[in-house]
């Protein structure tokens, strides 16, 4: 049974799925409202009571969750969402995955494209900054990026039972 979220009492060491509803932006200007359509979450009871009292408050309704309740901890962005489904958490880690190796398809061919231009061209574009060091040193620190890219992409989200 959803309950109004206005009047809910929410303990920090209990879960919730929260219905919120759509929020929508306009980057022309600082307008956020509230827009068509709902989402769920679920969350702990710390944060479902942030939402609860936060001052743009889009809580429609709580539901108190007495499920499984499943983790994926993506260190890249986004920190840790949870789900009341092993199936769930697994859909969102695949997605985050695809997600990750698109980008990381991008960030090579964008490096690779880098490295394929020659060295007057690279002279005539990077050559009248004070400090740099030359086109060996260019291509070098570009290298370099891409083996630090590496390792960022190469940290791959999981999933954890929680409850």
């Amino acid at each position: 049974r959803l309950t109004p979220a206005r009047h809910f009492r929410i303990y920090t060491n209990k879960w919730y799925l929260c219905t919120f509803q759509n929020v929508e932006r306009d980057p022309r200007c600082d307008y956020v409202g509230l827009a068509q359509g709902e989402y769920v979450e679920l969350l702990p009871g710390k944060l479902a009571r942030q939402a609860r009292d936060a001052s743009l408050n889009h809580l429609n309704s709580i539901l108190l969750w007495r499920g499984e309740v499943w983790a994926v901890i993506d260190t890249q962005c986004g920190g840790t969402t949870y789900y009341p489904a092993q199936e769930m958490a697994e859909t969102k880690v695949a997605a985050i995955n695809a997600k990750n190796d698109k980008d990381w398809q991008e960030c090579q061919e964008s490096v690779d494209k880098q490295l394929e231009r020659t060295d007057a061209d690279i002279e005539a574009v990077y050559g009248k900054c004070s400090d740099w060091g030359g086109v060996a040193d260019w291509r070098e620190s570009l290298e370099t990026n891409l083996d630090r890219s590496s390792d960022y992409f190469s940290e791959l989200p999981t999933t954890e039972r929680i409850r």
